[in-house]
């Protein structure tokens, strides 16, 4: 029983990006019985200008190894009531922590420029991630939807 995947989410829609941080930080300590190994953010657009300090504030509340997101116009993720909802246009903050048990976590940033293209050699992908395909990774993957090389990735 100790070796359980769990995952946790919490959702803000306060105004002051520390609050956010904080209400979505307090919620969550309660929700996980053991550290997170992965963190997984959205932040609404309403938010923007403070992006830059979403990192250290949630890095001041939260040990977490592994954290990834994005930002975007619409955020999902369980209010209070612990109800799924949709916030558009207005602040929003959605974490997810998850304890994985037994799983090695990785993240990595490839630029849009860098990543091979159709004709390289199976290699070129091995060597841009460090990860070979006999460990039989799993990906979460962000793009930016304005990158021309999006479809050579998923290729």
């Amino acid at each position: 029983m100790a070796n359980v995947i769990k995952w946790a989410n919490a959702l803000s829609t306060r105004a002051s990006l520390e609050a956010a941080v904080a209400e979505v930080a307090d919620c969550l300590e309660k929700s996980l019985p053991s550290k997170a190994d992965l963190g997984l953010v959205f932040i609404s657009s309403a938010y923007a200008s403070e992006y830059p300090r979403l990192i250290p504030l949630l890095q001041e509340r939260l040990s977490l190894p592994v954290l990834i997101g994005c930002g975007g116009s619409g955020i999902i993720g369980m209010n209070t009531n612990g109800l799924p909802v949709e916030v558009e246009g207005g602040p929003a903050l959605s974490l997810s922590l998850a304890c994985l048990p037994d799983v090695s976590v990785k993240s990595f940033h490839i630029p849009g420029d860098a990543l091979p293209d159709l004709d390289s050699p199976p290699d070129a992908w091995v060597d841009l991630i460090g990860i070979s395909p006999q460990e039989q990774p799993q990906f979460i993957l962000f793009s930016d939807p304005s990158s021309s090389k999006i479809n050579d990735l998923l290729q």
